[in-house]
């Protein structure tokens, strides 16, 4: 992306650098939070994921 986005793609008002910033949260918050992991496996394999969490 950044390659087509050019080196204003880096600056902190850009629109796909505060995309890519917000996929990097979305990601380590995933990683973060292991009471989602069964719940993660469970919607993988086809399964009912159970309550949510709030």
């Amino acid at each position: 992306m950044f390659r087509h986005g050019g080196s204003t793609s880096f600056k902190t008002e850009s629109r796909l650098a505060e995309v890519w910033r917000d996929l990097q949260v979305v990601g380590q918050a995933a990683t973060l939070a292991p009471e989602w992991y069964p719940i993660g496996g469970r919607a993988f394999l086809g399964l009912d994921p159970g309550p949510r969490l709030r």
